[in-house]
Order: C-alpha cells, then structure tokens, then sequence
C-alpha cells in the first residue's frame, strides 16, 4: 500500500493562492473577450442593418466598460476599443449598483456600463444594453419634452382596469402581425382611446414614447445584428416574442413602465409596415409610437372579456399585498396629508449618480397641499442622498419620497416625515429625537400643514 503523500501548509498556502490568481486571471481575461465581441457586434449591425432611426449612429458616441472587480476600464469610440489607466478611471466614475449610468468627464458625456452590475455578461448581452441605453442617452438627450409627460411608475392604489385595456392593446397589436387584418388595428384604436380618455393621469407618463422608442430600436438592431451573424430568430417580430411577449409575463409584470416597452416595439415596428414615413421625426417632438399608429384608424368598437379583467383585479390586489405588506404607503399617503405629521424638503443637490437599486416606482395622485408629483420610489438597496453639507441614508425596503413641487420649492426634491412629537424645532433647527439628526432650514405654514425647509445637514 503506498503511503500517503504529506503536503506542507506552506505548500498547500502556495498551490491554493496559485488556483485563485489562475482563476481571476481567467475571470478577467473571459471578460475582456466578452467586450471585445461586444464591441465588434456594435460595429457589424451598423454596417450590415438599415438604421432605424434617421441620423443617429451609436458609434459616434464614448461607452465606457468598467470592472471595479477586475479593474478594467475600456473605451469604444468610432469602432475602436480602448484600454485606459484603471487607477486614474476608476477616481473619475463613481461605483454603482445598477448597470448603467452617464457622467460627464472633461467636458466629454460618456455612457458607463457598469458590468459588475450584469447577470448576463454575454456579448449579445452586452451589445444589448449599450445600443438600448445609448439610444436614450444620446438619441434622446435632445429630444422635445412635452409638458404632460410627468414621470413613470404605477398610480398607487393599482389599478386593474388600465392594465387590461392596455393587455387589450398588445392582443389587438399581435393579431394584426399575425393577420394583417386591418380590423386589428382599429381595435387597437379603440382601446387606446378609451385608456387616454378614462386614465388621463396614466396618459401622462413618459414611457411610452421613452422606453417604447428605445426598444423598438433595440429589437429592430439585435433582429439585424441576429441575421448578420447567422443566428436565429432573424424577424424583429419573432425577435420580440423570444424576449418580452408572453401572455404570462405581461400579467404578471403588472406594469406601466413594463407595457411601455412591449407596446412601444410593437407600434414602431407596424407602423415601419405600413410604410408611415417620418414617424421617427414626429415622436421626437411630441407624440408616442402608440399615439401615432392609433390616429391612423377609426376605432372600432370591442368586447370586454370578462374573465380577462377580473383576473387583473386579482393580480392588482396579489401585488398590493407584496409591495405593502408593512402598510408604509398608507402611513406615507395619510401623513402627506395630515396636519400631524411634519414635512420636511430636501432640495435635489445637482447631479445624483445612481448609487441604489429599486423594487418599484409608485406615483400618488391623492391631493397633497401644495405638493406636485409624488413618486414613491422603493429601494432594494441603501441610498445616500448626498451634496453639500447633506448626507442622509434611507435602507433597503424603505420608501424614498419624491416631488417635483412642495411649498419650499419649486424644484425637485426629497420628502422625509416626522411625527411632530418626535421632533424639536428651535431657532431654524430641526432635532430628530429618535437619531439625533440635526438639520438648519426654515418653517413654513402652508394650508394647515407644515414644512421644514432643510438648507443643510448639522
């Protein structure tokens, strides 16, 4: 029997910290390749697929891939990829906890894709995310933004109805790419219509128009990218249905913001059927793709399916019960109104780089004194709202409040709510009792509410 072999913890420390260098070695070289044939996908779709969009080439715009965890900094400009100095890029661009972000760097706009935030760190993936974010972030930057387009993110309570009319607009849509029944989309007419009509405060949402562009122009680039590179599905339309269009989800998601994007491909891609010219100048300016497709046809009228609806409703009450299980939306929604409860207002301090990730955004439209454009923002991280002389730490499952208008400003801004006995205010100061937070500001009475005005943290 031969003896067993004795290895040295010397030994053993050696051989193990030469696997984990081994390992990261492979790690990062794995992901300079996904990159680079990320990089090189950019290059081919603009080369080989007609534009979607008139006048607009990614290419012409720096994307920075950055891992904080394998200290790579790439830039991709004009077809070419760049290695840059990782000690002096990572100073520049703040860590994030999601996936992208755009910051200004001497006098120059880049798009960061922060891929340490990525599930998916394939290339397709990667091609992916930069054609969707660079579009909005470029493509878009100019673009008119109309006075009704006031935020995104569910009204809060849900409501069951929206969603089905607008389940009813995505059916009537697919049936006609089926079909080619005209019919369908003079159904698809009358649902939107009677969504704009009857939900006027959903209408007034960003999304459409936003996400729905930037997806249809996502869909139509990875359908051309698909066909350039042998891959399948090449058809934008079955494109859309491999990646967001299944009955299930769509119900599930419950979503304005989500129907945004699978309503929004599918109205761009139709109206690009039917050979409606210059719809890309148009959206710019003002109108949605739906809006635009829904003009075009006399709405037809349609059924109700009963059982359709009623299963919305129970889904709105199913998602309710998940995201106020606590009953802090409640509290929020009484105590924005009460004459108890204190309001104060922190004013939004210049650039806010995305440091938190969110479980969803909730929009009120409950009648607050002087307040415009609740959102409730609910954090599946921490974020720290920081600037000068202010720092303040809201925790994962909190509730961040925003509003685009309080008493104290006219500004965008952050809402904090205190019981009154558990505050002191004294000589234009506000002492939180329960964590000694101190703030300087001013009281303001406004129709039998009150507002403290932070001007900085103390």
């Amino acid at each position: 029997m031969p003896k067993p072999i004795r290895w040295n913890p010397r030994t053993l420390s050696i051989l193990f910290c030469g696997f984990l260098i081994a390992s990261c070695a492979s790690q990062n070289k794995a992901l300079r390749s996904n990159i680079t044939e990320a990089t090189k996908n950019l290059q081919q779709v603009y080369k080989t697929s007609p534009r979607p969009w008139p006048h607009f080439n990614l290419l012409n715009y720096p994307i920075i891939f950055i891992s904080f965890k394998e200290k790579i900094a790439q830039r991709f400009i004009k077809g070419d990829l760049q290695d840059l100095n990782f000690k002096r890029w990572h100073k520049l661009i703040p860590s994030s906890r999601i996936g992208f972000d755009t910051l200004k760097i001497e006098s120059t706009k880049y798009l960061i894709l922060h891929v340490d935030n990525f599930k998916d760190l394939s290339p397709m993936k990667l091609t992916e995310t930069a054609i969707h974010e660079g579009f909005h972030y470029f493509a878009q930057d100019e673009w008119r933004q109309q006075k009704q387009e006031t935020g995104r993110g569910d009204i809060y309570p849900l409501q069951a109805v929206p969603r089905y009319y607008r389940w009813e607009m995505r059916e009537s849509l697919i049936h006609f790419l089926n079909s080619k029944n005209k019919q369908s989309l003079q159904r698809f007419s009358y649902w939107y219509f009677k969504w704009k009509t009857n939900f006027k405060e959903e209408y007034e949402n960003y999304t459409d128009r936003i996400e729905g562009t930037a997806q249809y122009y996502t869909n139509h680039l990875m359908a051309g990218l698909n066909k350039a590179l042998g891959f399948q599905p090449q058809d934008e339309f079955e494109v859309f249905k491999n990646n967001i269009a299944t009955n299930q989800s769509f119900q599930e998601m419950f979503s304005l913001s989500y129907e945004s994007y699978v309503l929004g491909t599918l109205s761009g891609m139709i109206l690009d059927r039917l050979g409606a010219a210059g719809w890309q100048k148009t959206t710019r300016l003002g109108p949605s793709p739906l809006e635009l497709l829904a003009r075009r046809y006399k709405p037809l009228r349609d059924n109700v399916n009963n059982e359709v609806q009623t299963e919305f409703l129970r889904a709105s009450v199913r998602e309710m019960e998940k995201i106020d299980k606590d009953g802090q939306i409640d509290k929020i929604i009484s105590g924005l109104a009460s004459a108890g409860v204190l309001k104060a207002f922190i004013p939004s301090q210049g650039k806010q780089f995305s440091s938190f990730s969110i479980k969803g955004v909730y929009r009120s439209f409950f009648n607050y004194p002087g307040v415009k454009n609740v959102e409730l923002i609910k954090l599946s991280s921490s974020h720290v709202i920081s600037g000068p002389k202010m720092s303040f730490k809201f925790l994962p499952g909190d509730f961040w409040i925003t509003a685009q208008q309080t008493p104290c400003s006219k500004k965008h801004g952050t809402i904090l709510l205190f019981e009154k006995e558990n505050v002191e205010l004294q000589n234009k100061r506000l002492s939180v009792k329960a964590n000694s937070l101190q703030f300087k500001g001013s009281l303001k009475n406004h129709q039998g509410t009150q507002w403290f005005c932070i001007q900085e943290q103390l």
